[in-house]
């Protein structure tokens, strides 16, 4: 049925605002992947993300939500629905990451949809990037070089620890929602959040 999705253009994107906590003041949004099946209805993400990325149809499928999103994002600031510096946020799949000519794929989506690189950060998963470091890190500078932002999904579950961050070109660090949902309870989560915070990375 994924095979199909596409062209029964049962694929859509939603877009889920981004605020900054200290001001409230909308800064972007995250694009979100979704699949109304004619007769199955609303499947999750969860259930059809991993089919995709183990046929290997994330490729394509990846390569439409970018474009897809790009280019709504670039309508809504030409109609001044959205600020000329709001980000789009983008995730990248594993296997769209180990891509070799990712960063030349990411290149035209921008240059045919009139993006502008400072405007769309990259999502990837701390998981990823621990699979094979050095590459990674090679991967990251080479889309620090198109001028995009980078953000590590999911921090703190995997294995890497602070120390990686210095030899990380990221933007962005989300910590992972297991530690964010259990702050206000949890004294030790708490502190987690809070020391990662006065790092200066956007949490």
């Amino acid at each position: 049925a994924l095979h199909h999705a596409l062209e029964r253009k049962e694929l859509s994107l939603q877009y889920q605002p981004q605020v900054r906590v200290s001001d409230q003041q909308f800064i972007g949004s995250e694009v979100l992947l979704r699949w109304n099946h004619e007769t199955l209805g609303s499947i999750s993400p969860v259930v059809f993300i991993p089919v995709l990325e183990e046929t290997g149809l994330i490729n394509k499928v990846g390569e439409w939500v970018l474009a897809s999103a790009c280019y709504q994002h670039q309508q809504w600031i030409r109609q001044g629905a959205l600020p000329s510096d709001s980000k789009l946020s983008v995730n990248l799949s594993p296997r769209q990451f180990r891509q070799r000519d990712l960063a030349d794929r990411i290149s035209q989506v921008l240059a045919t949809t009139c993006m502008k690189p400072e405007n769309l950060t990259l999502e990837i998963t701390e998981g990823v990037l621990m699979d094979n470091l050095q590459q990674g890190i090679d991967m990251l500078g080479s889309l620090r070089e198109i001028g995009v932002s980078i953000a590590i999904d999911d921090f703190g579950t995997g294995y890497s620890s602070l120390a990686y961050l210095k030899k990380m070109p990221v933007d962005v660090i989300k910590i992972d929602k297991s530690f964010v949902f259990g702050m206000l309870e949890n004294r030790a989560d708490y502190q987690i959040i809070i020391d990662r915070k006065s790092t200066r990375l956007n949490s």
